[in-house]
Order: C-alpha cells, then sequence, then structure tokens
C-alpha cells in the first residue's frame, strides 16, 4: 500500500534551511556540506515507506 507523499509542495520545506544552503551557495561554493534527517517527535513511528520517501 503506497502512502500519500508527506511532502507535496515546497511550502512544506523548512525555510530556514533554504536561506542557509543559498549562503553556503554562493559565498561559499567550493565548501561540502552534509544534512541528516532528525526527528524531534518521539511518538511518530516511520514506516518503510517513510523513509523511502524521505531518502529519495
Amino acid at each position: 500500500m503506497r502512502l500519500n507523499p508527506i511532502i507535496v509542495s515546497l511550502l512544506d520545506t523548512d525555510l530556514y534551511k533554504f536561506n542557509m544552503n543559498q549562503v553556503m551557495f554562493h559565498k561559499h561554493p567550493d565548501l561540502i556540506g552534509e544534512y541528516m534527517f532528525k526527528c524531534r517527535n518521539e511518538d511518530i513511528v516511520f514506516t518503510q515507506e517513510m523513509f523511502d520517501e524521505i531518502n529519495e
């Protein structure tokens, strides 16, 4: 069973991350960054489909 997408719009993303990415891209194009998903809601259980969508 395929679930509905978690992120369906640009508005579903984190504006702060986009702003920081723009700074990195324009001011420091030679640097390499690494990002990690951190869910702060401890009561949420993620299915394999959710992990697959996040990793796309």
